[in-house]
């Protein structure tokens, strides 16, 4: 079965909802809208909670912006 990772530090975030985005490489941008998944920690692989996939976006380096900010979990930022 398909997983998502990711660092065992941003668990509470996502399972507080303050964090409700992911940037992911090329590499990694197999998921898809709609998709049901497990998130596990990358460290250890121990289960955070199932995720769905809401929408996908391709978005270049340079146009991350403070919504994508806000939606990976960042707080205070300077742009």
């Amino acid at each position: 079965m398909e997983k998502i990772r990711f660092f065992r530090r941003l668990a509470p975030l996502i399972i507080s909802g303050r964090k409700t985005g992911t940037i992911r490489s090329r590499a990694e941008s197999t998921f898809k809208s709609g998709q049901i998944l497990p998130a596990v920690t990358h460290e250890e692989g121990e289960f955070i909670c199932k995720l769905e996939i809401k929408s996908v976006e391709k978005v270049d380096l340079k146009n991350l912006n403070r919504c994508h900010a806000k939606a990976e979990g960042f707080r205070l930022l300077s742009f």
